[in-house]
């Protein structure tokens, strides 16, 4: 049983739910200063993780590589139309603010390097610890986005949870190909992308880390071969 994408999933429905029914009594202050703690957190979480490469070549290339590949795609414009899509229907406050919030959370809950790795290392070897670290920090986060956005952030909690489904019952065919090293170098590539996202989160940057993450597919070509 994946308990990681289990708690994971839960703690953003949870976070997302609570935030919408109490975001009103949430004081402006703690809501204005919390983004820039999260970001933070998201920071030294990239960092931790980015410390593990094995190959500072292949990471870097992969996140310029994923990026242009992101930019010329325009990840980040499809999900600012899935979010203007779900926030005309739930969101009640300023539809900017909350647009760009719902890209972030998209991103962090659903296409966050740990959180794809995370899912992965559970099929591999049964351990939800990654999984879990995340799910502390995403119920937080939840809870923080649904109180500008709405409910609508509780909802990312179903396609988080058939992602890392997917990931989880997909890694046992290709475990036998995946050295230690690819898997430390992917790791790598995801805590770059997480980093963004804490910069993101903490208004230091206008970074897009949605067009970043085609980087993780490309990582784990770029590792066998350099």
């Amino acid at each position: 049983m994946p308990i990681g994408i289990i708690v994971n999933g839960l703690s953003v429905l949870i976070g997302g739910i609570i935030g919408s029914r109490t975001g009103g009594k949430i004081p402006l202050h703690i809501r204005q200063s919390l983004p820039t703690s999260f970001g933070f957190v998201a920071m030294a979480m990239g960092i931790m993780k980015i410390a593990g490469a094995q190959s500072v070549l292949a990471v870097t290339l992969s996140v310029l590589l994923g990026t242009v590949i992101g930019e010329w795609l325009g990840i980040d414009e499809a999900l600012k139309r899935l979010a203007r899509k779900s926030i005309r229907r739930f969101a009640s406050e300023n539809e900017a603010e909350a647009l760009e919030l719902f890209v972030i959370a998209t991103v962090i809950f659903c296409a966050s390097g740990t959180g794809i790795f995370g899912a992965m290392e559970e099929g591999f070897t049964n351990d939800p610890s990654i999984l879990l670290s995340k799910a502390g920090l995403d119920f937080f986060t939840a809870i923080l986005f649904s109180s500008a956005v709405g409910f609508s952030i509780a909802l990312l909690s179903i396609p988080q949870t058939v992602l890392m489904t997917v990931l989880y019952l997909s890694a046992g065919l290709i475990s036998s190909s995946l050295s230690p090293a690819i898997k430390l170098d992917f790791l790598a590539v995801g805590g770059v992308i997480t980093m963004m996202n804490g910069f993101s989160m903490a208004s230091l940057s206008k970074i897009k880390p949605a067009n970043s993450v085609p980087a993780l597919l490309i990582v784990l070509l770029l590792t066998r071969v350099l």
